[in-house]
């Protein structure tokens, strides 16, 4: 019970950081497509905080400006700025 307090306590925390990057932009080196969805490329920012985004499989190794639209516990979402 202990760990499952502790483990739900840093969800919310680490949910609570990455909603302040909401609207932001950040740099991303794609490098792949998304484990859920395959029409969405996932990569990783500067600060290692996992990106994904819609997009074509030819942007992966290629470093992206992404705007970030929302955020969960475990990653950020967002499109591409054009």
């Amino acid at each position: 019970e202990r760990l499952s307090r502790l483990q739900d306590a840093q969800r919310r925390i680490q949910e609570r950081k990455n909603l302040a990057h909401v609207g932001r932009e950040v740099e991303v080196l794609v490098d792949g497509t998304s484990k859920k969805t395959a029409d969405v490329l996932s990569g990783r920012d500067p600060h290692n905080r996992v990106v994904n985004f819609p997009g074509n499989e030819d942007r992966i190794g290629q470093m992206v400006h992404v705007r970030i639209t929302s955020a969960g516990p475990h990653s950020l979402v967002g499109e591409e700025c054009s």
